[in-house]
């Protein structure tokens, strides 16, 4: 019974909605919703302005807030760099001894690459720069000028088509297999030696002694003593002869010598008269008539009565009296200009 009146009366009480207690009332969330609408309305105006604005005119407004001091500051030293860079330039175009170039470094490979065959590396306006130390153990061939801003040091042969020395030149050993030509002066320190023949067009000044196994010229001028240790030797073509009418019948005349010294053999025929012997004519002419020495060489032109006649092309030997027939008179001969 009691079971039942408590059924009865719970379906006679108002079931109770679980709805109202889940949600809010309407007027209260109506209220928060203006109030947040109220807040960004507010929040608003000033992002209208700024979001209005397009590209150009914000970045013409960031740039009217920029310091114009330090744009000129940075201006001025943009220019500063500038006209440094064009005065380097010009000072290293201008200066042809500066041998400092800019250039680019070769790694192992690249090196290996050029080893494998001939190759051309960069251009005439590059530069190659080799820190290290180079041997080359063939040719280098140099097409253009070669420029050296140290010294040159040889071990071997240099061989020159022509070369050109401004300043002052030390040589230890020169050897110049074609002709020398010496514009100038040249002074020699020590011994000059010549192998082969020496052509000199000018005068030769001497201030010590001259050394040489023979001196051939065709004049000879001393201003002082001429002072011979040795032997004087002539040389010299044989002067030719004409025999003359007091060798008699039958008789000879040999000659043996030169234009400045020999002798002359005579040997007398039958019915020998007075008169010259022989003529003698040099190869060479005088400038102008030599003394003509004539002296006895045997006993028998010792005892003649002898003389001679003279000119610049030659002499002639004769004698005063009868000379004896079938009689040998050697003569000999020194003649000096």
């Amino acid at each position: 019974m009691a079971d039942k009146d408590k059924e009865s009366k719970s379906a006679d009480e108002p079931e109770a909605d679980d709805s109202s207690l889940e949600k809010p009332s309407t007027a209260a969330t109506g209220d928060e919703e203006s109030l947040e609408t109220a807040n960004k309305s507010e929040a608003k105006p000033a992002e209208a302005v700024d979001t209005g604005l397009n590209w150009r005119d914000r970045t013409i407004k960031r740039l009217g807030t920029i310091n114009p001091y330090l744009v000129l500051f940075v201006l001025v030293l943009v220019l500063g760099g500038v006209v440094a860079f064009i005065a380097n330039r010009i000072n290293r175009q201008n200066d042809p001894s500066n041998l400092t170039f800019e250039g680019s470094e070769l790694d192992q490979d690249a090196i290996n690459e050029l080893l494998k065959a001939e190759q051309n590396i960069g251009t005439v306006d590059q530069t190659l720069t080799v820190a290290a130390n180079a041997i080359f153990n063939g040719k280098i061939l140099v097409k253009s000028d070669l420029d050296v801003a140290g010294s040159i040091r040889v071990g071997g042969p240099l061989n020159l088509p022509g070369i050109t020395v401004s300043g002052t030149s030390e040589f230890d050993e020169v050897n110049v297999t074609n002709n020398l030509s010496i514009l100038g002066s040249a002074s020699i320190q020590q011994t000059l030696t010549v192998q082969g023949g020496a052509n000199i067009g000018g005068n030769l000044s001497v201030g010590g002694t001259v050394s040489a196994n023979t001196i051939s010229a065709d004049t000879i001028e001393f201003d002082g003593d001429l002072t011979l240790t040795r032997h004087i030797d002539t040389g010299g073509s044989t002067p030719t002869k004409v025999n003359g009418t007091a060798l008699g019948s039958g008789g000879t005349v040999s000659v043996s010598g030169n234009d400045i010294s020999g002798t002359v053999t005579i040997n007398t025929g039958g019915g020998a008269p007075s008169g010259f012997f022989v003529r003698i004519n040099f190869r060479n002419s005088y400038n102008s008539t030599p003394a003509v020495l004539i002296t006895p060489a045997n006993s028998s032109a010792a005892s003649l009565e002898f003389y001679t006649q003279r000119d610049t092309t030659g002499f002639r030997i004769g004698t005063a009296t009868n000379p004896a027939d079938s009689t040998t008179f050697i003569f000999d001969y020194l003649i000096v200009e």
